[in-house]
């Protein structure tokens, strides 16, 4: 019985190729868009204005006594200095206010930067090497008898931004997702239409045998479409995706969840445009302050309000693992989508089981 309803409705959502082609093609137009229009903005090898560097150096040191000596000279050359406390200076590397931070303690110079092979890393790194070779370590030598000082590099993690191209590839590919109930469609407006749910009263099987009948197919058709967009984008815009197999779960993931979602409305309503107006809106919301459309790195939409959006999850779990190759977001959006799926699964089998009884 569940097998002949899945085959059932998959060839009436197949029938609906407008659909299908609406939401697998939407993506690559939506991408190339978004993509060119944001390049410059997301574009992260434009040429560098000037250099921040801030530090923490004994007072009264030499380094320290060179540093604010030349403060005006390494400014000239696009260098700009400040002194910072250690926490406040590594912090402030974090949130990206400052390019480089180092640190001397004694004879250890440690050098704090968000990418340690960056051009700013290796300027700032010869310029230290330079000071104590041709200046630094002879002058401490000779006042203080002490070993010369030795440099080494640390690299700090924090935001990293994500080149238009693949933020816009990932994250449209996440927002068509959850408009996959259109599928759905197809097979309400012909139950409605035929009076089929009559026929499923006397028939050997109960609500949740009708659910899935509905749920699967419409599944493999969002998994089919997401499939296709996701190969053509990356073979037009080159698209990074990151830590490949969670990737992977969390597209399916998310797919299952908004194809529950989309079941549960469009059942809770009789009017089907009520059902997708609704829908849509629900979406267009969340995709607005998920990241969709307006990079969720420079959006001024409070944390508090993104966190309403499980689309803000998928994005930023996806999107860092593309830049980053983790995120600490991964467990969030995993109990998210989750709780969508599971609340929506079991609303959706008694919104069906109403409609049996009222029929």
């Amino acid at each position: 019985m569940l097998w002949t309803m899945v085959k059932n409705n998959l060839k009436l959502m197949f029938r609906s190729k407008l659909t299908l082609i609406f939401i697998t093609c939407s993506p690559l137009l939506v991408i190339a868009c978004l993509s060119n229009a944001f390049h410059d903005l997301l574009q992260n090898g434009y040429e560098m204005e000037h250099i921040t560097v801030g530090y923490a150096v004994e007072e009264e040191n030499v380094l320290s006594l060179f540093l604010e000596e030349n403060a005006d000279r390494f400014r000239e050359e696009k260098i700009i200095l400040e002194p910072y406390a250690q926490e406040n200076g590594m912090d402030k590397v974090k949130k990206g206010e400052l390019d480089i931070f180092f640190l001397e303690n004694d004879n250890d110079v440690t050098i704090y930067t968000l990418e340690k092979n960056s051009v700013k890393t290796e300027i700032c790194q010869y310029l230290l090497n330079q000071f104590y070779i041709e200046y630094g370590n002879a002058y401490r030598g000779y006042m203080t008898e002490t070993e010369p000082v030795s440099i080494r590099t640390g690299e700090l993690e924090g935001l990293k931004m994500a080149g238009s191209e693949t933020y816009y590839g990932i994250t449209e590919i996440v927002y068509f997702q959850w408009i996959g109930f259109l599928f759905l469609t197809a097979v309400i407006h012909s139950e409605r239409k035929n009076r089929i749910s009559q026929r499923y009263i006397s028939a050997p099987t109960n609500s949740f045998l009708l659910y899935l009948g509905k749920f699967l197919p419409c599944e493999i058709l969002c998994l089919f479409s997401t499939g296709i967009s996701t190969c053509v984008s990356n073979a037009m815009f080159h698209i990074e995706w990151g830590n490949i197999p969670a990737t992977v779960g969390i597209v399916l993931l998310t797919s299952l969840a908004s194809v529950a979602l989309g079941m549960v409305i469009c059942y809770t309503f009789n009017n089907l445009a009520v059902s997708a107006v609704l829908l849509f809106v629900i979406v267009q919301i969340g995709g607005f302050l998920g990241g969709s459309f307006e990079t969720y790195m420079l959006s001024c939409i409070s944390e508090r309000w993104k966190a309403i959006s499980p689309i803000y999850y998928v994005n930023r779990t996806l999107v860092e693992y593309a830049t980053m190759g983790h995120s600490d977001y991964t467990g969030g959006c995993i109990l998210y989508l989750t709780a969508i799926l599971t609340g929506c699964s079991l609303l959706g089998c008694l919104v069906i089981k109403r409609r049996m009884q009222e029929e």
